[in-house]
C-alpha cells in the first residue's frame, strides 16, 4: 500500500463576489473550498508545506488539503525495490493534484493516470505564457504531443569545492564559467600534489548531468532502441575516459553505512564535486541530507561547461504539477496550479531554494535567501547559464539510478530496465 503522510492543512481562497454586471468585465471566479488531495513525490527533496501548502493556505482559506507522500523504488538486478509511483497507478489512487519530478513523467504519461491538460490550459493562456516555451516543448515531447504536467520549479547545479583543501595545497580554487577541460586539469593538479593523501580531487556523482550537456538520447526516437550509433556517444566516451582515469586514482569505499560521494565531500575527503542542490538524485545532493562540508570552508562556482557550448548548463530536474484523471475537481485543481505559478509563491519558493520557472530576474535575484545551507554563498552561480542541456523523453528514474551503466550498455542493463518497464506497463494494461 502507498504510505501516506496525512498532513491536513487549511488553505486560502480567491476573494470573490457575485458575477459582474458589466458585460465588458470578466465574471469573478467562484471561491475554492472543500477538500483537495495532493500526492507528493517526497524524494524530490521538496517539503509540501514550504513549497506549496503554505502558499495555498494564504490564498485559499476555505479549502482543506491532505498530502500523501510517494517514495520511489527502482529496478535492481532482476527485481525492484518497493515503488510507490507504480502502486499509485495500479490502485488508481484518487487525487486532485500530484507533484512529481520529471524523470517519473514517462511512466505516469504512458499509463494514462494523468489528465491531459491542453484543453484546460487553452482556457487560461496566461498559464503557459509564464513558462519558457522550450521547457513546454520538452513536456509535450514526454507527453507524446500533449501536456500532462506543468513545471512549477526546478533543481539547480554547481561545482562545490572545499576551500580548505585548496588553501592547504596552495592551489587556486575553481572559478565561474570553467570548461570541463579546465576542471579536469585543475583536478590533476590536486591529484598529483604529494600532500593530497587519501583525498579525491573530483567527483561527478550524477553523470547524467554531463551527458545532458551533449544532448544525448539514450533511445533512438525512430526505433525506440539504444542509440549507441550516435556520434555523440563517442564524444561522451572521450570525456569520461579522461574522468575515469582520474577517478581510479582513489576509489573511496561505497555502500558502507550508505555513504555517498556527497557524504565524503562533507567529511573533507573530496576537493571538488559537481552536483545538484535538491532531491534524491542518484547520490544524495547536499540539501537531501548532509550539508557539505561540516567545520570546513567551502563554496561553489557554476557547473562546468564544454568549450563549444559555453552557455549550456546541465538538464535540470523539473518538478511537475499534474492532475490525476480520477480527480473530481479538475478545473479547481488547474486554478491551484495557476496560482502556484504566480509571482508571490514563485518568489517564496525561490527564496527557499527552489528555482523559479518564470522568466523574472527579480525572483531569480532572491534565490536562496532563506535557505540555511546557502547563507553567505555565491548562489547566483547556480543560475549562470541561459541554456539547458537535454535528455530524451524516455529517460526515466530507473535509468538515472543506474547512471553510466545505462549509457555504456553494460551487462545489458538498459535492455533489462526496458523489459522491467514493459512489464510494469503491462500490469496496468498498457503496451509500451
Amino acid at each position: 500500500m502507498v504510505k501516506r503522510i496525512g498532513i491536513i492543512l487549511t488553505a486560502a481562497s480567491f476573494i470573490v463576489a457575485a458575477a459582474c454586471t458589466n458585460s465588458n468585465e470578466k465574471p469573478l471566479l467562484e471561491p475554492i473550498e472543500g477538500e483537495f488531495h495532493i500526492i507528493w513525490d517526497i524524494e524530490s527533496g521538496l517539503i509540501p508545506a514550504t513549497f506549496m501548502t503554505q502558499s495555498l493556505e494564504k490564498q485559499f482559506p476555505k479549502a482543506e488539503f491532505t498530502v500523501s507522500s510517494m517514495s520511489r523504488g527502482y529496478y535492481e538486478d532482476g527485481a525492484s525495490f518497493p515503488n510507490e509511483n507504480y502502486e499509485i497507478v495500479a490502485q488508481d489512487l484518487p487525487g486532485d493534484l500530484i507533484m512529481f519530478e520529471s524523470t517519473l513523467a514517462p511512466y505516469f504519461v504512458k499509463t494514462g493516470y494523468l489528465e491531459p491538460l491542453d484543453n484546460y490550459i487553452s482556457s487560461d493562456l496566461s498559464l503557459v505564457e509564464r513558462i519558457n516555451p522550450e521547457r513546454l516543448d520538452h513536456v509535450r515531447e514526454q507527453g507524446e504531443g500533449q501536456i500532462y504536467g506543468i513545471p512549477f520549479g526546478r533543481n539547480v547545479y554547481a561545482l562545490y569545492y572545499n576551500a580548505d583543501i585548496f588553501n592547504e595545497l596552495n592551489v587556486p580554487p575553481p572559478t565561474d564559467g570553467m570548461t570541463w577541460d579546465q576542471v579536469l586539469e585543475l583536478a590533476w593538479t590536486i591529484a598529483n600534489n604529494p600532500s593530497i593523501g587519501e583525498r579525491a580531487a573530483l567527483r561527478i556523482p550524477d553523470d547524467q548531468l554531463v551527458y545532458s550537456q551533449f544532448d544525448i538520447r539514450i533511445l533512438n526516437p525512430d526505433t525506440g532502441e539504444p542509440d549507441a550509433d550516435s556520434p555523440l556517444w563517442e564524444r561522451r566516451k572521450a570525456f569520461f575516459d579522461q574522468y575515469l582515469e582520474l577517478y581510479k586514482l582513489l576509489e573511496l569505499p561505497r555502500g558502507i553505512n550508505a555513504k555517498s560521494e556527497f557524504d565524503y565531500f562533507s567529511e573533507g575527503k573530496i576537493a571538488m564535486i559537481a552536483g545538484g542542490l535538491l532531491g534524491n538524485g542518484t547520490n544524495s545532493p547536499p540539501a537531501a541530507g548532509l550539508l557539505p562540508p561540516f567545520g570546513q570552508a567551502w563554496d561553489m562556482v557554476s557547473f562546468p561547461v564544454f568549450a563549444d557550448a559555453p552557455d549550456k548548463g546541465p538538464a535540470p530536474s523539473y518538478y511537475y504539477l499534474g492532475i490525476p484523471r480520477n480527480s473530481q475537481r479538475k478545473k479547481e485543481a488547474l486554478r491551484l496550479i495557476t496560482y502556484l505559478l504566480s509571482e508571490e509563491p514563485q518568489t517564496s519558493n525561490s527564496m527557499n531554494g527552489l528555482a523559479s520557472v518564470l522568466n523574472d530576474s527579480e525572483i531569480a535575484g532572491r534565490f536562496g535567501e532563506l535557505h540555511p545551507f546557502l547563507s553567505g554563498k555565491r548562489v547566483q552561480a547556480f543560475l549562470r547559464y541561459s541554456k539547458e542541456g537535454t535528455l530524451g523523453p524516455d529517460y526515466d528514474w530507473e535509468m538515472q539510478k543506474w547512471g553510466s551503466s545505462v549509457y555504456y550498455l553494460e551487462e545489458g542493463i538498459l535492455d533489462n530496465i526496458l523489459t522491467y518497464r514493459r512489464q510494469r506497463l503491462d500490469n496496468v494494461g498498457v503496451k509500451d
